[in-house]
């Protein structure tokens, strides 16, 4: 699909992508035509997401991303003239990719990782913190729920390759969050880039870029929007960043995949480290029953058995 159509297909309006259809990754052809009907069904009657309104552009692009929040800043400056309601509002900048998948649930299915790590000294908790990575964080809420989730301190790392995007999670949690992070950087170059950015830190400085659980909230769904996208590349990267420990969790929530890209993250999996990563795909949460998102959760496992990709979907636990 090339030109016009592409970019018609490949729309922007974040508050209609929960409408998306359930066929988002089989087809590209059908599902970018399917998205265009889905986008104009929306009927949005609320003032405070028309901030985020657009004209469409290509998901899968950095200035297209930039663009995007920066003209979220601009509607909220144009919109208030009064500097206590600007400030009030800097927290209703937060929007939601898959905002039927309840956070309750993403909590419920990582504490265990979470608990694990906090009790066991690793590469990734060498501050004394276990550690959440969230690649392609956009301006959600997920990390200040999380930050706050726990009955201990946990170390939260906001990662966006855009600028626009992290100077706004920036205003809006730093100061209440002293335990976040925020990153600029490649997802597709995650132990580069957290590298550079452990060695450039003033304090709290890290010896390794392991993190005990990852997390993909809607990321894979913008990068599939190019034409050059290879899952391979973005998973061999996620792999090099996630802890080898085998309470290692990655969280990944996306529109439904197809088979074919299940097993070959199935396969990277059983690739990168001693200690594989075993997926579950399609995990029954709140939320998932409407079929417009998937739940899909790895971990790390010493199992050494190559079992198929059907025993997989069955015996994960």
């Amino acid at each position: 699909m090339k030109g016009g159509r592409k970019n018609e297909a490949i729309v922007t309006l974040l508050l209609a992508l929960p409408a998306l259809p359930s066929a988002f990754h089989c087809n590209r052809r059908q599902s970018r035509h399917s998205a265009i009907k889905s986008i104009k069904a929306v009927n949005n009657n609320n003032e405070q997401d028309s901030r985020w309104k657009q004209i469409p552009f290509d998901f899968s692009s950095k200035l297209g991303w930039e663009e995007f929040y920066k003209s979220g800043r601009r509607y909220e400056n144009d919109h208030n003239d009064d500097d206590a309601q600007r400030e009030e509002d800097t927290a209703c900048l937060e929007y939601e990719w898959h905002s039927h998948i309840p956070h309750s649930a993403i909590i419920e299915t990582i504490t265990p990782s979470v608990e694990a790590a906090a009790q066991q000294n690793s590469p990734s908790n060498d501050n004394g913190m276990p550690s959440i990575l969230i690649i392609g964080c956009g301006n959600s809420s997920l990390p200040r729920v999380l930050h706050d989730a726990f009955l201990y301190p946990v170390r939260i790392t906001c990662l966006d390759y855009s600028k626009a995007c992290i100077d706004m999670m920036r205003d809006m949690y730093s100061t209440n969050c002293p335990n976040m992070e925020f990153v600029v950087g490649d997802a597709m170059k995650l132990k580069e880039v957290l590298d550079e950015y452990n060695n450039n830190s003033i304090s709290d400085k890290r010896s390794s870029s392991y993190y005990d659980v990852i997390i993909d909230k809607g990321l894979m769904d913008a990068l599939m929007c190019g034409e050059g996208f290879d899952v391979n590349t973005l998973q061999a990267s996620v792999n090099q960043v996630l802890t080898p420990e085998i309470w290692g969790m990655q969280v990944l929530i996306c529109f439904p995949l197809m088979k074919g890209t299940m097993e070959s993250l199935v396969d990277i999996g059983k690739e990168i480290t001693t200690t594989h990563l075993y997926w579950r795909f399609d995990m029954p949460v709140d939320g998932s029953e409407n079929g417009r998102g998937s739940f899909n959760v790895a971990k790390r496992s010493l199992w050494k058995l190559e079992p198929d990709f059907e025993t997989l979907q069955t015996s994960w636990n």
